[in-house]
């Protein structure tokens, strides 16, 4: 079983701490984090996060030594049926592979990872045992992801010529909004980055989490170490709090005012 080709179905945070991110987000969110280890049983290369017994997201760390003085990354991936197709595609439409080929994990699936024109890094992945979260747009799962970029045009041309997305813009936004489809359902969004972003800011892809409550959650992330980088605020779509985990890695709570209910199937 996996999901269709083109929807964004996993998301994992890369950080510096791996137990220090696990009592954060265990904290905030009531995940439960189960270790995954290697073929010997004996190191953990990895840490699925839970709710009711379904995978939410992931967790990786770092090899000692590397990306030092990077802050925690969110990637989210789009599910594809045939990703060394995808990962050429990616190239060709004038995306940087930052990977050499796709790489198999395990028997887990297989993943590739670049940064499209505009300079969001995004992943791939083609299911092996591991299909994406097990549940969504349900409080404490995956809700939404959006590209802030520095270069619309380019995005919105961009990944459907990748993943077959079909692009619409959201009526009546202020400032302009795109929605991307796949497979007749919403799975992502797009929208030029806002006036006021400091212009070290990347573009980039922003992952929401839906919470029963923004403020409380927004509250809580301050009590554990984090930062409320953006206080909570009101959008036709439900009330947004943007908040940054105590290593760096920024992600958004959304309590939404009508929560979607077209979860992706199986197939």
């Amino acid at each position: 079983m996996a999901y269709p080709h083109g929807l964004i179905t996993w998301a994992d945070l890369n950080s510096p701490d791996v137990d220090a991110s696990v009592d954060f987000y265990t904290g905030l969110f009531g995940w439960d984090a189960v270790d995954q280890f290697d073929e010997s049983g004996q190191i953990r290369v990895y840490v699925m996060f839970q709710k009711d017994g379904k995978n939410v997201v992931g967790l990786g760390g770092r090899q000692p030594g590397s990306m030092e003085g990077v802050p925690a990354l969110w990637t989210m991936y789009v599910n594809v049926d045939d990703i060394d197709a995808a990962a050429a595609a990616f190239v060709e439409h004038g995306g940087q592979g930052l990977m050499p080929e796709p790489m198999q994990v395990m028997d887990t699936g297989w993943m590739f990872y670049g940064t499209d024109p505009s300079g969001a890094a995004i992943g791939m992945w083609k299911a092996g045992t591991h299909i994406g979260a097990g549940d969504f747009n349900k409080p404490g799962f995956m809700v939404w992801e959006e590209v802030m970029s520095k270069d619309l045009d380019a995005v919105l041309d961009f990944y459907p010529k990748v993943f077959g997305w079909e692009t619409m813009p959201m009526e009546g936004s202020d400032p302009a909004y795109w929605l991307f489809t796949a497979g007749g359902r919403m799975n992502a969004g797009a929208m030029a980055m806002p006036d006021g972003v400091p212009d070290e800011v990347p573009s980039h892809w922003m992952h929401y989490i839906e919470v029963e409550d923004a403020d409380a959650t927004a509250a809580k992330a301050e009590e554990l170490g984090g930062t409320i980088t953006a206080a909570p605020f009101d959008v036709g779509v439900g009330r947004i709090a943007v908040l940054t985990d105590p290593h760096g890695g920024t992600f958004s709570v959304i309590t939404s005012s009508t929560p979607p209910d077209d979860v992706p199937e199986q197939v």
